[in-house]
């Protein structure tokens, strides 16, 4: 039978002595498979309870550790250089991005991010934070703990409150009072890049979409890209007192994508 272990540290505790910094939450796309769901669900499970010392970092993959299905994860799509493939704990970006946001609304410092190469279902350009490991090939989120006291991290998938049909990654930082200051993540698009005229032609070897020379698919549409500024905006009461660049981030343009079939009509 399995052993229950009392948490050190309850939630009604933290309340009581320290304030919410922030509450942060995404909504998880209902075409999301189970499986998707899942491995956000477990990744934010294991993020729970992490209390982060004054002065510590919180490392995305040293508290989550590798996405394997030994550490509970599930095969979902997910991207991988700028490529959506299989992957184990493929959806578990949605868990880092919820967590980046609750970290710069909690006023905390953000030592590592990286974007994703795409637009991602759940948030907006520039608000993502993508996270991999695969061998040796390592993304991280990494934020510190700034302030003089405990960060406590409280994370779960829920049933959205404002829709029942749906379920939200959320993730809420409590730690020491910040009074009527609060902050939010605002980014705009300061640029638009057209998307190459030229498809890219792909060999369909498997035979996935066509089988003969003569046949192609379109399997995705030219994209534009985006150059997207995002900023940390520091409010006292309802006044905006403080906006700090954050990250300028690419979002490559995209060019159609074209599979063409290998096998000449005759050839068997």
């Amino acid at each position: 039978e399995p052993e229950v272990i009392e948490p050190t540290v309850l939630l009604t505790d933290v309340q009581k002595h320290y304030m919410m910094r922030s509450s942060v939450y995404t909504a998880i796309s209902t075409s999301s498979t189970e499986d998707r769901t899942k491995n956000v669900a477990r990744s934010l499970e294991i993020v729970n309870g992490t209390v982060v010392q004054p002065g510590a970092q919180f490392s995305f993959n040293d508290v989550v550790g590798q996405r394997t299905e030994e550490n509970g994860f599930f095969p979902a799509i997910e991207y991988a250089y700028g490529e959506h493939v299989m992957g184990i704990g493929g959806g578990v970006c949605q868990a880092s991005t919820t967590v980046y946001q609750a970290a710069v609304c909690a006023g905390l410092q953000i030592v590592k991010r990286a974007p994703h190469s795409d637009a991602v279902n759940y948030t907006e350009y520039g608000k993502d934070a993508t996270v991999y490991w695969v061998g040796k090939r390592k993304i991280d989120l990494v934020f510190k703990n700034n302030t003089e006291d405990p960060i406590y991290i409280v994370a779960a998938v829920q049933k959205d409150p404002s829709n029942k049909k749906r379920l939200i990654a959320k993730v809420m930082m409590y730690g020491a009072d910040m009074g009527d200051v609060r902050y939010e993540i605002e980014c705009k698009t300061v640029q638009e890049i057209d998307p190459p005229e030229k498809p890219t032609y792909i060999k369909d070897k498997d035979g996935t979409y066509v089988k003969y020379t003569d046949q192609e698919k379109s399997v995705s549409k030219a994209k534009p890209g985006y150059v997207v500024e995002s900023y940390r905006v520091r409010y006292q009461g309802s006044t905006e007192t403080e906006r700090t660049l954050l990250y300028i981030d690419t979002y490559e343009p995209k060019a159609e994508r074209i599979y063409v079939g290998v096998t000449k009509r005759g050839d068997s």
